[in-house]
């Protein structure tokens, strides 16, 4: 069993998990564009600084992305330097799973990448 260091490890209030998130932009198919892992404790907003400006540098005809609410200004502004149009995707209030149409593509990619064990440093 491996185990991950406590630095890079952090702890989400609101979800509850102790761990790391990840941040992906992917396109629409689901395969990954730009992907930033960071602590759990780290705001989405700092997560949503960074994955624009890797986008634009590696894949710079992308003109348009959807992103979670949760991102806020932060991908909005970085998006906007690069020519980017970033449109948001609001969740919904009902209970239970129900992806909406832009964003079952994200899902589906993170569903994919938690069925692979190299992912998860504690199995």
């Amino acid at each position: 069993m491996v185990n991950v260091a406590e630095s890079s490890q952090g702890i989400d209030a609101g979800k509850k998990i102790k761990g790391r998130k990840r941040h992906l932009i992917t396109d629409t198919l689901g395969l990954v564009l730009a992907v930033l892992v960071t602590a759990a404790n780290v705001h989405d907003t700092v997560g949503g600084k960074y994955l624009p400006d890797d986008l634009a540098a590696r894949h710079p005809s992308v003109v348009k992305i959807w992103a979670d609410g949760g991102y806020q200004s932060s991908i909005f502004n970085h998006g906007a330097d690069h020519g980017i149009d970033v449109g948001v995707v609001q969740r919904t209030r009902t209970k239970g799973f129900e992806p909406l149409p832009k964003r079952w593509v994200i899902e589906r990619t993170f569903g994919w990448l938690m069925q692979h064990r190299r992912l998860h440093p504690g199995r």
